[in-house]
């Protein structure tokens, strides 16, 4: 539903916005007064214009027109109309100022009769005179599909007769594209003069009165005597080459015109080798003069229209590489099917590449790889200092080690008679004998630290020399 409403927001939109196009070599002809007219009643047309004298000629399809010497009067009546008086009355007035002409379009006919019901357009009829409320055309035949020589000049008829009538046209080209002619809605008839492609494609006439009735004719024109490669060509030369720095930009141009048809589409694309050349790839793949070309995004393409049949295409690349080196295509295209073309051979230098590649190296080497080492050595300063630093105040930082001894119990005996203690001022007791040294496996039991002479230690009761103290396996 949603998808439904979105296609009739954009078409509603397209039609809304929809282009008036004036093709080239197009004449209108306009509408003026038209009345309708039954077989065996009175018919009288009367001219609008004022003057002293008048002048009236009748034009007929495929007959010459004819003067009608005996109608000098302001209005003409026929007592029994009948189908032959149909036709383009051209009433010409005559003042001493100068002369004023106007076209009244006639139609006669029997509505019941076939030909009726082909031309005409009747709604809602209950009597005889419910027919001259409706639209009807005043030729009965004309070609659908017409096939001219270039150069002719062919005129397609969409006269109707009735009250009040509006005239809609509109052209569907060779590309499908659908555009209205003109803003007026009083044509009744296209003149195409020095007929050319551009004037090729369908031509549809609505005719509408003021009670809604309609009648539709079209018209297919095309050229009988036309090459598909008539007119378009390649301004300039169609091989350039260009020699370009890497890491440069580049603008290639293509100017196209077309003598005679609008310019359908303009591609571009690159040559590619045939043994890289992947099946995913072949939707975008174009074959031409024997080798392959990849079609190129239209990103970076750059359009400037100048008229309707001469297009300026620029392809800009930027940031070359050596692999942007190769030949280029810009390839164009008419409606009619007719191609032109223009080759750019495009080289990058590779000295230049080089000296971008020594550029990146040093800039990776001195902001890249630099800062990181000096990041990483500090790193490891920091983490070396650190460790040291937990290490040594570890090693200071040794408990007290508790000896045992046999000495019997004692009470003018100090505690801590049991530790050694280091002290910062040795005094010496000359009361006591000198103390003995700890032998090799008591001495296992102390920090080098804290291992000091006996005599260095201060002045504490010990045991006796015949009772040496001495420290476990556990430290206590």
């Amino acid at each position: 539903m949603l998808s439904l409403i979105l296609k009739i927001t954009i078409v509603t939109f397209l039609g809304h916005f929809m282009a008036i196009a004036q093709p080239r070599n197009i004449k209108y002809k306009y509408q003026g007064i038209s009345k309708l007219g039954l077989v065996g009643s009175k018919f009288i047309i009367e001219c609008p214009l004022t003057g002293p004298f008048y002048f009236w000629r009748l034009f007929q399809a495929n007959l010459d027109s004819r003067v009608l010497l005996d109608q000098d009067s302001k209005s003409i009546t026929f007592d029994f109309a009948t189908t032959d008086k149909s036709g383009i009355y051209e009433c010409k007035s005559t003042t001493g100022f100068g002369n004023a002409v106007i076209n009244i379009t006639i139609k006669i006919l029997d509505p019941k009769s076939e030909i009726s019901k082909e031309i005409c357009s009747f709604r809602d009829i209950e009597s005889s005179q419910d027919y001259l409320g409706g639209v009807c055309f005043l030729n009965d035949k004309y070609q659908k599909k017409t096939r001219y020589k270039m150069g002719s000049n062919i005129e397609l008829d969409c006269q109707g007769v009735g009250l009040n009538l509006m005239y809609t046209w509109k052209f569907i080209d060779q590309t499908g594209l659908q555009v209205k002619m003109s803003k007026s809605d009083n044509i009744s008839r296209i003149i195409i003069t020095n007929l050319i492609p551009e004037n090729e494609g369908i031509y549809k006439c609505e005719v509408m009165n003021e009670q809604g009735s309609k009648i539709y004719r079209s018209f297919s024109v095309s050229i009988s005597d036309l090459s598909a490669e008539s007119g378009i060509e390649i301004i300039g030369e169609k091989l350039v080459f260009h020699a370009v720095k890497y890491g440069e930009n580049i603008s290639m141009s293509c100017e196209i015109k077309n003598s005679y048809q609008r310019i359908h589409s303009i591609k571009w694309g690159k040559r590619i080798d045939d043994h890289i050349m992947e099946s995913k790839m072949s939707n975008n793949i174009v074959l031409w003069d024997q080798h392959n070309y990849k079609v190129l995004p239209t990103l970076g393409i750059i359009e400037a229209v100048k008229e309707p049949n001469r297009i300026t295409s620029t392809l800009i690349l930027k940031n070359l590489e050596i692999s942007s080196s190769g030949i280029y295509i810009c390839l164009a295209m008419n409606t009619f099917g007719g191609t032109a073309y223009k080759l750019f051979n495009l080289t990058v230098s590779p000295d230049i590449f080089m000296e971008h590649s020594v550029r990146r190296s040093q800039f990776f080497f001195l902001y890249i790889l630099t800062p990181t080492i000096l990041i990483f050595i500090c790193i490891c300063g920091v983490i070396y200092c650190c460790v040291k630093t937990n290490t040594t105040k570890s090693s200071n930082t040794v408990p007290l080690k508790q000896c045992n001894s046999s000495i019997p119990s004692n009470g003018n005996k100090s505690a801590a008679s049991n530790y050694y203690y280091p002290a910062t001022s040795p005094r010496v007791n000359t009361n006591y004998s000198s103390l003995p040294q700890p032998t090799e496996s008591q001495s296992s039991f102390v920090s080098p630290n804290t291992l000091m002479p006996y005599n260095s230690y201060g002045n504490y009761h010990f045991a006796p020399q015949s009772q040496t103290p001495f420290c476990n396996s556990n430290g206590v």
